[in-house]
Order: structure tokens, then C-alpha cells, then sequence
């Protein structure tokens, strides 16, 4: 599996009781009510060939971490990240009931990339904006450098398969995400349009909670208008 861009690993299985089939044919761009082929049959490519969005896969992604860490991952963005920002104690990371292993003689919860069928990161929106901020200050927090420089460059260079995506964030370097904001824009996002949006160009970092697709461009262009 190719951790540096699970979106495009055409990994095949069974995790936590979910298959990758339940994802796969997922098209994040259709509109509002537009039948939909996910979760249908598509022959697979080889790793690295074919871009698709799918929750399975990135909870492999989050598996394979936490046997590399040897730790729940929750531990390592509270220690690492969470608490060098000063955020505060009111997140949560979750998994799934039966998302649990042995790691060294303890059992431990493999946490959900993202809110699909439960689990997920549970977050305030200033403590989002805080890590938005940890990205707009390109991973530099109170003179210590808490994301590696490496890190950033491979976060911000586009997928071959998909020039809007990078190393899971997606990009704007083409204005294919957004038409208003900046080609150096970062954002984070899921579903029901939870977003953190970072724009070096205005020294902003911008939080939305349930925002509906149709108005997301509107958003961009009265937030940028302030600034023009």
C-alpha cells in the first residue's frame, strides 16, 4: 500500500468488517441527488494507476500507523500536536467497536480516518483552527518546529492521478478546488463540507461546519472580498 497517497493503493480487502468495495466508485463531485455507483463493482487498476476516495482504505492507512507507532494514535496527536498548541481537552479520536488488537500485551482501538459508520475525530472548531493555523505557520509553533519541512513538501505536491490532491489535503494549485482563493490555499475536508481552509496569501485560517456544497464558492468569494 502506498502510504504516502492511500487514495490511489487499490488496496483490496476486508478491515473492521467494512470491505473497500463499499467504497469504491465514489465520485465526490456529482451533485446534490445525482444517483451514485458507489459501493458497485470496478475492476482494479494496479497501485498507483487509479485515484478514488475511500474511507476503507484510509482505515488501513490509520492501522498501519498504529502498528508502526506501536500506540493509539490519539496518543501520538495529543502528545505531539494537540498539546503544544495549547488546545484544548475536549477532542476525541475514535474507532469502531470491534477495531481492536494486541500491541504488545495490551489491547489497542485503530481510530477511523474519518466520521463513516461511526468513530472519527470529534473537534471544536477553535482547536481546528489551531491545527489550521500549525499548517498556515508552515508546522512552526511558538519557535519549535512541530511539522517536519519534509512533511509539508510531499503534503502540498499534487497526486498524479489527481493534481487537486496532495498527501491527503487537498489543493487549489490549479483553481480547481476554488476559484476565489489562492493557488498556495490548503484545505481539509469532509463530508457535509467540514472544512478547514488555510490561505497564506491573506495570513488566514477560515473553519465551516455543514456548509452546503452549492455554497461554498460564495463563501470563498465574500471572505476573499474583505481582503481585496
Amino acid at each position: 500500500m502506498e502510504t504516502s497517497s492511500s487514495p490511489k493503493s487499490e488496496w483490496e480487502g476486508e478491515l473492521w468488517g467494512k470491505k473497500d468495495l463499499i467504497d469504491r466508485n465514489r465520485d465526490l463531485n456529482l451533485p446534490p441527488n445525482t444517483p451514485s455507483k458507489k459501493g458497485t463493482h470496478r475492476d482494479l487498476k494496479k497501485p498507483g494507476e487509479f485515484w478514488e476516495y475511500n474511507d476503507v482504505r484510509v482505515n488501513v492507512l490509520s492501522y498501519i500507523l498504529m502498528k508502526l507507532f506501536r500506540k493509539p494514535l490519539p496518543e501520538i496527536l495529543k502528545k505531539e500536536i494537540m498539546d503544544p498548541l495549547g488546545a484544548s481537552d475536549t477532542w476525541r479520536w475514535e474507532g469502531y467497536k470491534n477495531s481492536y488488537i494486541e500491541i504488545d500485551g495490551q489491547m489497542l482501538q485503530s481510530v477511523s480516518g474519518g466520521a463513516h459508520w461511526g468513530g472519527g475525530l470529534f473537534i471544536s472548531s477553535l482547536d481546528h483552527a489551531l491545527v489550521g493555523l500549525l499548517m498556515l505557520r508552515e508546522g512552526e509553533w511558538n519557535g519549535q518546529q512541530i511539522l517536519s519541512k519534509t512533511y509539508l513538501e510531499m503534503l502540498k505536491k499534487p497526486c498524479e492521478k489527481n493534481p487537486d490532491y496532495g498527501f491527503l489535503w487537498w489543493l487549489n494549485q490549479r483553481k480547481g478546488f476554488s476559484r476565489y482563493s489562492s493557488e498556495n490555499a490548503l484545505f481539509a475536508f469532509g463530508v457535509g463540507r467540514n472544512l478547514i481552509w488555510i490561505e497564506p496569501e491573506y495570513d488566514l485560517v477560515v473553519v465551516v461546519r455543514w456548509l452546503e456544497k452549492d455554497s461554498f464558492e460564495e463563501l470563498t468569494n465574500k471572505v476573499v472580498s474583505v481582503f481585496i
